[in-house]
């Protein structure tokens, strides 16, 4: 990170936290509208009301801090009387403001009650964080001098305050006070829903990524920054003032324990001893919290703050740790949580002294306005993880990409190949099983025929009817041939159209015969799977059927029946002839063939004859039987 971003960093940043400081101490209103008074005669005692006042103390000058004067130090409620010399009634309302004030008050005018604000029992409500307003009602300001009585009562005892009261119209005072409202309540609730928020978040970020114990420990200082700032600012809390101190002390004391485990767990450090020594003084501020809230409660308020700062004197060591890793490694996130963690501790300490007493109690707690120092510089430190795993993820996309571009050239590169190797390899397998049908059909019979002519040549006697057996047997050579391109030309499984051209091939040779043929073929669907090779096989079983009829059955009448059933087509061819016994026949060299034919194409071949003719059915199943 360069210097120029870390200035882009560090300018927002001062400059929220100084503007910040200024509006908290902004002037009060301006003396020339309004009446500002900083003298007060004092009264110590239990008072019910105005007129019971009686054996002034004394004078004392606001703003009043209890526990600097030794006759207040151990008072829990007192009584401010003021005379305002008035030479005119107002002729419009009126207000007072109290800006500063420890813990709760009630006004009062000429001895009439002018405002009360919450509880002032025991344990009396809590706007130590924020300024009292009351409007005086009409009337009550005359000419002369007016006595404005304040009560003001707080818990634990000695530790009041009464800042400068101011006077004046209510049309100059109220902006002041919303103002003064909005710093010091409104703002306030804001940074509780804030941080709330942020805990959340990073509770998730702790769920999703338990090895990662960074989150967990800022999850826990998260969650106790928010409980003592909500303690702080709460008016009228469920619980009373000796326990509600214990739970801020509690709090306060594993707040900084929280802090200092994930200032360690950021920068990936372990220092065994000195994170002993911060849980053990956690537990130990814990238990002095717990034995003075039940043994020494009137001490509870001196042990809360001391126990926080000695957890907070182990803040140097765990500075010092970050402080050696930043200088070698000079990461800007650390810088940045170093800068954070240095308001917090300037806010902490400040806020510290003026709750122990060691300083004024003026302008309240700074502490709880470092929230949005520490939340914006998370916010940064969380928005440029993203951007930073943005850019990786983009660079990784990028590379998946172009790996993925690449094995996608690669694999059609390969496609390419396969189709090739694959219409290679269809191409070398249809030559063979063309030249193996020939070998088988139109080769026999050429054999035969060449051999019958070299017999006739050779003059031998029964070389003299070997004209007819040559004719036939170039016949039946064409009549194979023509079968071959015939299912060439017929589409992937076309049935009907193998059929009809098989019907139109022999329709010669059955008129020749004198046979009659009754065509029963129904529309066969197509049949995926079913390659020339396999029609082929199964319109020479049908030719081989039809010829055997005619030949040796002397039919007079051939029946050619085609279905499907199912996944099942069924081809019957039935004849009218003489018939022949099946089981005490060998069969021929026809009949073999076919049967080898069917077997070749995984289809199943029956045979049935009698004396009123044979049947010769093949079926063939389209479920997976069929062999290609």
């Amino acid at each position: 990170m360069r210097v120029n971003l870390w200035l882009f960093i560090l300018i927002p940043l001062s400059v929220a936290a100084i503007f910040g400081l200024l509006e908290l101490a902004r002037p009060l209103p301006d003396p020339a509208q309004s009446i500002h008074v900083q003298e007060a005669q004092l009264f110590t005692g239990a008072f019910r009301d105005p007129q019971e006042l009686s054996g002034a103390t004394g004078s004392v000058t606001l703003p009043h801090d209890w526990r600097r004067t030794d006759n207040t130090s151990r008072a829990g409620e007192l009584w401010y009387r003021i005379r305002v010399p008035l030479q005119v009634p107002p002729n419009r309302l009126w207000s007072v403001l109290l800006p500063e004030v420890e813990e709760n008050a009630e006004i009062y005018l000429n001895g009439a009650i002018a405002g009360r604000l919450g509880q002032m029992s025991e344990y009396p409500s809590r706007y130590s964080t924020r300024a009292l307003y009351f409007t005086l009602p009409n009337g009550l300001l005359r000419s002369g001098e007016n006595l404005l009585d304040i009560r003001v009562k707080t818990y634990p005892p000695g530790q009041g305050y009464l800042g400068v009261i101011v006077l004046g119209p209510d049309d100059v005072l109220r902006p002041f006070y919303e103002r003064k409202v909005f710093i010091k309540s409104d703002l306030l609730w804001f940074f509780v829903a804030a941080s709330l928020v942020m805990t959340g978040i990073i509770a998730a970020l702790a769920w999703q990524r338990p090895g990662e114990s960074v989150y967990r420990w800022f999850t826990a200082q998260s969650a106790l920054w928010s409980l003592s700032t909500a303690v702080a600012v709460t008016v009228d809390p469920p619980v009373n003032g000796v326990w509600l101190l214990t739970i801020t002390g509690v709090a306060s004391t594993w707040f900084c324990a929280t802090c200092f485990f994930f200032a360690l767990r950021f920068i990936d450090v372990r220092k065994p001893l000195l994170e002993k020594i911060i849980l053990i003084c956690a537990f130990a501020g814990t238990l002095f919290n717990l034995a003075a809230a039940l043994i020494t409660p009137a001490w509870l308020h001196v042990v809360v703050p001391y126990s926080t700062l000695v957890q907070m004197a182990l803040g140097p060591f765990v500075l010092a740790a970050q402080i050696k890793v930043f200088w070698q490694t000079r990461d800007p996130e650390l810088f940045l949580m170093l800068y954070a963690a240095g308001i917090v501790v300037f806010f902490g300490f400040f806020s510290m002294s003026a709750t122990s007493g060691l300083s004024s109690n003026v302008s309240g707690l700074y502490l709880f306005y470092a929230t949005p120092v520490i939340l914006l510089a998370i916010v940064i430190m969380l928005l440029r993880r993203f951007i930073f795993a943005l850019e990786q993820s983009e660079s990784l996309n990028r590379s998946l990409e172009e790996r993925i571009a690449s094995k996608s050239k690669e694999l059609e590169l390969n496609y390419q190949r396969i189709s090739a190797y694959e219409k290679e390899q269809s191409l070398i397998s249809e030559r063979e099983r063309i030249m193996r049908d020939m070998h088988d059909g139109v080769g026999g019979h050429l054999v035969a025929s060449l051999m019958q002519l070299k017999s006739k040549q050779d003059g031998s006697a029964a070389a003299a009817d070997a004209g007819p057996d040559v004719a036939a047997n170039l016949q039946k050579a064409l009549n194979d041939l023509r079968m071959m391109i015939d299912s060439l030309e017929i589409g992937e499984g076309d049935l009907n159209v193998a059929l009809g051209m098989l019907r139109r091939r022999m329709q010669e040779f059955l008129q020749a015969s004198g046979v009659e043929l009754q065509w029963e073929v129904q529309d066969i669907p197509a049949v995926a799977g079913l390659n020339p090779h396999a029609v082929l096989q199964i319109m020479r079983i049908v030719q081989e059927a039809i010829t055997n009829a005619v030949r040796h059955a002397g039919a007079r009448t051939i029946r050619l029946a085609a279905a499907t059933r199912g996944p099942m087509i069924c081809i019957r061819v039935e004849d009218d002839g003489i018939g022949f016994n099946v089981d005490s026949n060998t069969p021929g060299h026809g009949l073999r063939n076919m049967q080898h034919r069917s077997n070749d194409i995984g289809a199943e071949l029956g045979i049935s004859s009698g004396t009123r003719g044979t049947r010769i059915s093949l079926t063939i199943n389209t479920a997976g039987t069929l062999n290609p």
